[in-house]
């Protein structure tokens, strides 16, 4: 129901008998398989050196109604600027995406039987469509695999 704060995904990762990995100075993918029977993906960490999720201040009209007389004013409030998201259209292999606390690593959930399934992930600078900022929504591919077999796997 919300994201990871603290050391909680470091914690979590350890109760599975992972150690934690150091911050990276270069981005790094690492796909986890499940094993039993024909082995399967079962997560994806990736790693960043630079923020994955972004937020910029926005105007927003807000209304004060907490007088006899209600106000209107503009209040900078953030507005998502950069994310890590599902492509669109992809083959649904992702369950959910985690943010790390420092939006730098990013634990993506598969649905179980992901095996063979294509997996891609976009870095997504979305819009900001107004006359002074001009900004469509951009999509950058950062992960496209598909999960055939696993590295022991001959």
């Amino acid at each position: 129901g919300r994201d990871p704060q603290g050391a909680e995904l470091d914690k979590a990762l350890q109760d599975q008998g992972l150690e934690p990995m150091p911050a990276p100075d270069q981005a790094r993918i690492v796909v986890f398989w499940e094993q039993g029977g024909l082995p399967q993906p079962a997560a994806i960490l990736m790693d960043a050196d630079e923020p994955l999720w972004r937020s910029r201040p926005y105007p927003a009209k807000v209304t004060d109604d907490t007088s006899d007389i209600p106000t209107e004013r503009w209040v900078l409030q953030p507005k998502p600027w950069l994310s890590l998201e599902p492509t669109p259209g992809g083959d649904g292999a992702i369950a959910d995406v985690i943010k790390a606390p420092g939006n730098q690593r990013a634990l993506v959930i598969l649905k179980p039987n992901s095996r063979n399934q294509r997996i891609q992930l976009d870095l997504v600078a979305h819009a900001f469509p107004e006359a002074y900022l001009q900004q469509p929504e951009q999509r950058t591919t950062v992960i496209d695999v598909t999960a055939t077999r696993a590295p022991w796997e001959e």
